[in-house]
């Protein structure tokens, strides 16, 4: 029934939110993971990522996103010349 997990990671205020086990009324659990903690997926049991490597590397992600769209953009700046 949908998705059976999700996370959004908000790098503004420095947290992860966890929702899993979706029911008829929206998920079972939610938790909320802050910088200095850490989370365990229950496919993997021995694995724990820290909050805060999760952070970097999704604000990774987001440079190199935003790097990609300028580059994109003076290319096509400097086509037109």
């Amino acid at each position: 029934m949908g998705i059976g997990k999700y996370a959004i990671v908000n790098l503004l205020d420095k947290w992860v939110e966890v929702y899993r086990d979706p029911g008829a009324r929206g998920y079972r659990e939610k938790r909320t993971v802050g910088l200095k903690e850490s989370l365990t997926p229950l496919a993997l049991p021995n694995v724990t990522l820290k909050v805060r490597e999760i952070l970097s590397a999704a604000r990774l992600l987001q440079n190199m996103s935003q790097s990609r769209a300028l580059n994109r953009t003076i290319n096509r700046y400097s086509n037109l010349e």
